[in-house]
């Protein structure tokens, strides 16, 4: 493996960060036009570019699958986000936010970009900390009373909820990147939740903790080393109207190649598509060998993130499978027939055909 194809791997790993010259090239993007349409055509068009590059320095050095370059260039939300997240974003579905850093106990917080439709929330963070703070002891960091409410107080996201009516039931998990010796990248990403996300207008963010975690070794013995940061940290959000105006597409079953298996769910929002069944128990799933296929044949993966995303249950007592599944595929490419390709631990395969309700 030379040093071309190391990088590669590490930076679709997250092992190592996205060379800057990328990250400068999708930022100038954001930041170059105030006007949002020629904004994101800027973007489209450095995202496409930088992508010819990856793909001509590919030539060099072997065969990569087009959807490993596409989370290399346009995965801006870190290893938790999904590539349908990265296709939106190479899309233009992402916003960027010209917050001021909010500072205290000598630890500068800012917010970079975000993008939000039905399934996902992503909101990248700027950390920035003083002389007197190791910036690699920030490596794990989360934000541990983070609250994030809309302009009418819907819940959009919460860590610790303050009561149950704030509780956040899906999965999220936060991702340190290092920027620099004092700045880091932290990278929100919620999913799996099972009520769509508000079409919100304007949001509020508030944290009054930082929490750190690191290994550390007492006498030998490998232990986990906690502190916390205190302040009071707060910012206030403009929504575009491409995200509190955002449209899933609602898809109804058209065939299916087995009797038993009723589609109760099938919705293609910007950054994912939701399939959820039941089925007969004899059809106990193959889990990540499913895929949808579009019109032209081109085929999306699953998600794969956590368990949210995926996966299947079988109650005591019924002769049923309750199944869910996230796939990849999006609004920017999906079409108005496609078809979901789900396998049994048999071998046997079940083919769903849906269309899209208009």
């Amino acid at each position: 493996m030379n040093d071309l194809e190391k990088v590669l791997q590490n930076a679709k790993d997250e092992s190592v960060f996205i060379p800057q010259k990328f990250t400068d090239a999708i930022k100038i993007s954001l930041y170059e036009k105030n006007d949002n349409k020629w904004r994101k055509l800027y973007m489209k068009k450095r995202i496409l570019a930088i992508a010819s590059v990856c793909t001509c320095c590919m030539l060099l050095v072997g065969v990569v699958f087009s959807k490993d370059i596409s989370a290399f260039v346009q995965n801006i939300f870190g290893a938790n986000s999904s590539d349908g997240v990265g296709m939106a974003v190479g899309n233009g579905y992402v916003e960027s936010v010209k917050t001021e850093y909010q500072s205290a106990d000598g630890i500068e917080v800012k917010i970079d970009t975000f993008m939000m439709d039905d399934f996902n929330f992503m909101m990248n963070f700027k950390l920035r900390v003083d002389d007197k703070y190791n910036i690699d002891d920030f490596k794990s960091v989360e934000f541990e009373d983070l609250r994030i409410v809309d302009e009418i107080e819907n819940t959009v996201f919460v860590t610790h909820p303050y009561d149950e009516k704030l509780e956040y039931k899906g999965s999220y998990s936060f991702l340190a990147n290092k920027d620099n010796e004092r700045e880091l990248t932290i990278s929100l990403s919620a999913t799996g939740n099972p009520e769509a996300f508000p079409k919100s207008k304007k949001l509020k963010i508030n944290f009054s903790k930082i929490l750190t975690k690191k290994l550390v070794y007492i006498n030998g013995i490998e232990s986990k080393e906690t502190k916390g940061f205190s302040g009071n940290w707060e910012f206030h959000v403009d929504v575009p109207e491409e995200f509190y105006n955002r449209e899933s597409f609602v898809y109804n079953v058209k065939s299916c190649s087995d009797e038993s298996t009723i589609v109760t769910k099938a919705i293609v929002s910007n950054t994912a598509m939701k399939i959820e069944l039941t089925t007969s128990r004899d059809n106990e799933m193959a889990l990540q060998k499913e895929y949808v296929e579009i019109s032209s044949g081109e085929k999306f993966e699953t998600a794969q993130r956590s368990d949210g995303d995926g996966g299947y249950s079988m109650p005591d007592g019924k002769d049923i499978i309750y199944y869910w599944q996230t796939f990849n595929l999006t609004t920017f490419d999906v079409t108005d027939e496609i078809s979901v390709h789900i396998f049994t631990n048999e071998g046997k395969e079940i083919v769903i055909g849906l269309e899209r309700n208009k």
